[in-house]
């Protein structure tokens, strides 16, 4: 009877063993399949990401370089402006020379009179004082910095521009001071308005914002601004500082003035040494690249779930 029971029970357990040897069997092949779809999904996955990836990389690189082109389109009409300007500005120099008083008062009232935006020019003495203007205003407009112009002369040796804002008269103005060799200069106040007849030439969409600034990061011109903001330092702001000492460059940055963060491509003017800015709101510009990229995303995820 003991031989007997021994003998059931490990035809028992051989029967439990064979059991669970073939239901392991059929998970090992189960467990195999699903490594196999998962070695095969996950690396498919993997690449397709990374190219996606690398696509996104490439169309934002694009993009930027698109919206720095427009920057240099920018720059070379505000640059041609400003050479227009700067030309008349040579032929007073040249009768100022001459010292023929009665030629050059005639051709100062000749740019008044056919330059509806050129507010008033002078003849600025050694000192300071006025030695001849011509206005289209019932009195010169007062001189707002007359030492920081002076020294910028003395530095630059050349054409100076910069802003002015004229509180309690809610006007912007160009400025435009031109040295004489025997030690006077030319100042041209220009009303910052016509820039912007300037800019409308290259028909950019509304969404854009276009801006000037002068060599100390003075705002010159900007697309929709207010008084209040023309006066604002942005001197401290990575808007300015990511040019550096390069001639193009693009920046996303949160704007100073309407605390908008856009992409901007900005350009060097080497004649005024003058920066012109062009920028356009992040998601106008990226988000069909971005849309784009996360429906491919969320795709190649699906597709993973379902191949598992």
């Amino acid at each position: 009877p003991a031989l007997r029971g021994s003998r059931a029970k490990n035809v028992i357990l051989l029967r439990l063993q064979a059991g669970f040897l073939r239901g392991g069997a059929r998970l090992s092949i189960r467990g195999r399949l699903l490594w196999l779809t998962i070695g095969l999904a996950v690396p498919l996955v993997l690449v397709g990401f990374f190219n996606l990836w690398e696509a996104w990389q490439a169309s934002r690189a694009q993009l930027n370089q698109s919206i720095e082109r427009q920057a240099e389109l920018a720059a070379t009409a505000f640059e041609q402006w400003i050479e227009a300007q700067t030309q008349t500005l040579k032929t007073v120099s040249t009768l100022a020379a001459s010292e023929n008083k009665a030629s050059l008062r005639d051709y100062l009232n000749s740019i008044i009179e056919t330059r509806p935006h050129w507010l008033d020019i002078q003849i600025i003495g050694q000192s300071g004082n006025i030695e001849l203007s011509q206005t289209v205003r019932q009195k010169p407009l007062p001189i707002v910095s007359i030492e920081s112009i002076r020294d910028e002369i003395k530095a630059k040796h050349s054409l100076v521009v910069i802003s002015e804002q004229l509180s309690g008269q809610n006007l912007r103005l160009l400025s435009l001071a031109m040295p004489l060799a025997d030690g006077r200069f030319i100042l041209a106040r220009i009303d910052g308005e016509s820039a912007s007849e300037v800019f409308h030439q290259l028909e950019l969409p509304k969404e854009y914002i276009i801006a000037v600034f002068d060599p100390n990061f003075r705002l010159l011109y900007r697309s929709n601004v207010s008084p209040e903001q023309m006066s604002l330092d942005v001197s401290d702001t990575s808007l300015l500082s990511a040019l550096g000492a390069k001639q193009t460059g693009t920046v996303e940055v949160e704007s100073p003035y309407d605390k908008i963060t856009r992409i901007y491509g900005l350009a060097r003017i080497e004649a005024a040494n003058c920066v012109v800015v062009v920028g356009v709101p992040s998601e106008s510009l990226y988000a069909p690249a971005k849309a784009q990229y996360w429906r491919q995303l969320w795709i190649g995820s699906l597709i993973a779930v379902l191949a598992g």
